[in-house]
C-alpha cells in the first residue's frame, strides 16, 4: 500500500513558483513546456490549479482546462483546435479516463501526437494522479520522454503490495466479529451437531450448511488447515444441482483461501467459474475484482467492482470493499466516493466511518480523517479499541497503535490473525506491523 512518505516533497509554495518560473521561461522564448504534476487527491490538485491559474492571469496568460474522457480521448488535437495558444497555458487532467483497450486511449493518444506539442509550441501542464503517474512512462514511453518538468505534490511511488488482505473479501454469512474464544465456543457447538446429525440423504442439505459455518469459523479463528477440510468436504457433498447455491459459497470460501495464501491465479480461475455459473450474485464479482487487482488487472477489476455495485446497490458491503480496491489503485478520490455510499446505506456502522478515515489519511487530510474517527467512536460499541489503534496512527503514532494492537491481543479481544486482515492496519500501520505483530 501507498508509502508513509511525506506529502509534499517540497513546500507548496515552492512547487508553485517552479511551475510558473517555467512557464514564464516559456512565454518569454516562445518554446513548448510540457509540465506534469502528481496529486495524491482532487482538493490537493484543485488548490495548486487555483493558485498557479492565479499566477498565469496576472502574468497576461489565459488557462484553458480540459479533461479527458472516452469521447474525447485526443486532448493533443482538442488543444490544437483552441485559438490564441501562444496567449494560453493548458490544463489537462484525468487521462485514464480516455475508454479504449485496458482505459489506455488517452495515454495513446499522448504518445502518438507528442510531437506536435513541440511543434506548435504548445505550452501544457498535465495534472496527474499518483496512479497516472505511474501508469505514464510504461502507457506513453515516447511522450514520457518529451516531458520538460515532473512536479509532486505527492509521492508517485509504487505502492509495496497491490493486493490487499483477505479481510477485504466477502464471504456469504454475517462476519463473526467475535473474541477468539467465542469462536471456539461457536466451533465445539457446530462439531456436536454435526456429529449428531442422522446420516441420511434429507440431512445432506443440513450438514453441508454446517461445514459451510464450520469452514468460515474456522477460517475467522485462523485455522487455515480446518477451513480448507471442511470447505473441501462440504464442495464433495454437494453435487447435487438443488445445492448448486451453497456450492458455490463453499468455492468462493475456497477462493478465499487460495488469495490469502497468495494464491491469485488459482482464486481467479475458481472466481471465473462461479461468475459464470452465477452471474448474479454481486458478492462474487467483488471478489474477484479483488483478486484482478492483486494480479495487476486493474481496469478489469474496475469493471468487475462497478459490476458488483450495480448488482447489489444497496449493499454497503460492496461499496465498502470497492472503495478499498480504488485506494489500493492510488485512486483515494474514487475511494472517497464509495465508502460515502457505503455510509449513506448503513449510517449506523462503526467500520465504515473508519474505513473512510483512513482513506482520507491517503490522501493527506489528517483533520477531516480524525472527524470520521469520531463518527465511528460514536457506533463502535464493544468494539471501542479499533477506532482509537486507529486514530493514534492517523495522528502519526504508530508506536502507540501498535502498543493498543498488542494490549487487545492480550486481553484476548483480537487475534493476530485480525490484524494482518484488517484493511486499515495494512494501510496505515504496514511498516510497524511487518516489524512487530505480523
Amino acid at each position: 500500500m501507498p508509502d508513509k512518505a511525506p506529502l509534499y516533497t517540497k513546500s507548496f509554495d515552492e512547487n508553485i513558483d517552479s511551475l510558473f518560473e517555467e512557464l514564464k521561461l516559456a512565454i518569454q522564448w516562445s518554446r513548448p513546456s510540457i509540465l506534469l504534476t502528481v496529486h495524491k487527491s482532487i482538493p490537493s490538485r484543485t488548490k495548486a490549479e487555483e493558485a498557479l491559474e492565479k499566477r498565469l492571469t496576472s502574468h497576461g496568460q489565459n488557462v484553458v482546462k480540459m479533461e479527458v474522457n472516452r469521447e474525447s480521448p485526443d486532448a493533443v488535437h482538442r488543444i490544437l483546435e483552441t485559438e490564441n495558444k501562444e496567449k494560453t497555458v493548458y490544463f489537462i487532467s484525468n487521462i485514464d479516463r480516455g475508454g479504449g483497450q485496458d482505459g489506455k486511449a488517452g495515454y495513446e493518444a499522448l504518445n502518438i501526437y507528442r510531437e506536435l506539442f513541440v511543434e506548435h509550441q504548445i505550452r501544457v501542464v498535465f495534472w496527474l494522479t499518483v496512479s497516472e503517474a505511474l501508469a505514464l512512462p510504461h502507457s506513453a514511453p515516447d511522450f514520457w520522454a518529451f516531458r520538460h518538468r515532473v512536479v509532486e505534490f505527492a509521492s508517485p511511488r509504487a505502492p509495496k503490495n497491490i493486493g490487499l488482505p483477505a479481510g477485504l473479501l466477502i464471504w456469504h454469512i454475517q462476519a463473526a466479529n467475535d473474541s477468539p474464544a467465542r469462536l471456539k465456543e461457536k466451533i465445539l457447538g457446530r462439531e456436536r451437531l454435526l456429529i449428531q446429525l442422522p446420516d441420511r440423504p434429507e440431512s445432506l442439505s443440513t450438514r453441508v450448511e454446517l461445514l459451510y459455518t464450520l469452514g468460515y469459523l474456522f477460517w475467522a479463528l485462523g485455522d487455515t488447515p480446518n477451513s480448507k477440510q471442511a470447505l473441501t468436504t462440504g464442495v464433495n457433498l454437494a453435487k447435487n444441482s438443488q445445492l448448486s447455491k451453497i456450492r458455490s459459497w463453499l468455492l468462493n470460501g475456497l477462493a478465499i483461501l487460495d488469495y490469502e495464501a497468495g494464491e491469485y491465479q488459482k482464486a481467479f480461475e475458481i472466481y471465473t467459474e462461479l461468475v459464470a455459473a452465477g452471474p448474479e450474485d454481486a458478492l462474487l464479482w467483488i471478489n474477484l475484482s479483488a483478486v484482478l487487482c492483486a494480479l495487476g488487472k486493474h481496469h478489469d477489476a474496475i469493471l468487475q467492482g462497478r459490476k458488483a455495485v450495480e448488482l447489489g446497490p444497496t449493499s454497503a458491503r460492496l461499496w465498502n470493499s470497492l472503495g478499498y480496491l480504488y485506494i489500493a489503485m492510488g485512486k483515494p478520490d474514487e475511494a472517497a466516493a464509495c465508502f460515502k455510499k457505503a455510509i449513506e446505506l448503513m449510517p449506523t456502522n462503526a467500520s465504515l466511518y473508519s474505513s473512510l478515515a483512513v482513506c482520507y489519511s491517503v490522501m493527506g487530510m489528517p483533520d477531516k480523517s480524525l472527524e470520521q474517527i469520531n463518527s465511528a467512536h460514536k457506533f463502535s460499541g464493544d468494539q471501542a479499541f479499533y477506532p482509537l489503534i486507529y486514530q493514534e496512527a492517523i495522528r502519526g503514532n504508530p508506536e502507540k497503535s501498535v502498543s493498543l494492537l498488542k494490549a487487545a491481543i492480550q486481553a484476548g479481544q483480537i487475534s493476530g490473525v485480525d490484524v494482518r486482515r484488517d484493511p486499515n492496519l495494512h494501510i496505515l500501520l504496514e511498516d510497524a506491523l511487518s516489524k512487530t505483530l505480523l
